[in-house]
């Protein structure tokens, strides 16, 4: 699995030079063992390793930083360190990372704050997907969910304040993504 991922984000060199389109996203690490790199390929030299998720209470919560630009198939990442969701941290609470770095796309997640994504980056762009619905519960009750009980497929692009993501229920804008992992986004 962890080889199919990295053939999908290996990209050509020339994509070392293409300008990525600016952004600033709040996001968390999705895999273990996440490597910062120099430039948007597997084959630059790694900046950085982020440090695997930490146990809190009866789940994890994983690093996070700001994402701060995107090339396809890779996010630029910068200030990382764990949120306020872990008490203390064994490594403490920031990562150091010297300077920007790069990680592959399907290394990044977010929680989603937001029930609509929008159609385009923009807070009027018509809705592409509705983040809620009506779930069966055991005993034959029905529960209704919003963003927090949808799956978050990938994150797949990001442009100023807004991020692109694919979940369960659909895909879209949103710029209500946070690092949060175990409450919502404030």
């Amino acid at each position: 699995m962890r080889a199919l991922i990295a053939a999908l984000v290996l990209l050509p060199s020339s994509a070392w030079s293409q300008e990525p389109t600016p952004c600033l996203v709040e996001a968390y690490a999705g895999e273990r063992g996440l490597e910062a790199r120099e430039a948007p390929s597997a084959d630059a030299p790694v900046l950085a390793r982020l440090p695997d998720p930490v146990q809190v209470g009866d789940g994890e919560v994983a690093v996070a930083f700001t994402v701060t630009g995107h090339v396809p198939g890779w996010f630029r990442v910068e200030h990382a360190g764990f949120s306020d969701e872990v008490a203390d941290p064994p490594e403490g609470r920031v990562v150091p990372l010297d300077r920007p770095g790069w990680v592959p796309e399907a290394a990044v997640r977010v929680t989603i704050g937001a029930i609509a994504l929008r159609a385009e980056p923009s807070a009027d762009a018509p809705v592409a997907a509705r983040l809620q619905g009506m779930a069966r519960v055991p005993g034959g009750g029905f529960v209704l969910f919003g963003p927090e009980g949808v799956g978050l497929r990938r994150v797949a692009a990001c442009r100023g304040t807004f991020a692109e993501v694919e979940t369960d229920m659909g895909r879209g804008w949103t710029e209500a993504a946070c690092s949060r992992q175990r409450t919502a986004c404030e």
